[in-house]
């Protein structure tokens, strides 16, 4: 198992910067202004490649079924 400690602290991103992205959609202003909701967010740059590779194979099981 990954020792987690090694890992703390050494995360990739900015925090800070992921607190006013949080803030801005609370908000609805900044970032997120006149953007639609979405039911989950990612934060940090390593987020975006792994949502993205997810949501393309959701895509690709929903054209499997679609009749």
């Amino acid at each position: 198992m990954l020792e987690w400690s090694a890992y703390n602290g050494r995360q990739p991103g900015d925090p800070q910067r992921g607190v006013e992205v949080v803030l801005d959609i609370v908000r609805g202003e900044g970032v997120a202004k006149d953007k639609p909701f979405q039911k989950s967010i990612q934060l940090g740059s390593d987020c975006y490649a792994v949502a993205k590779a997810e949501s393309e194979k959701a895509l690709d099981r929903l054209e499997e079924w679609k009749e």
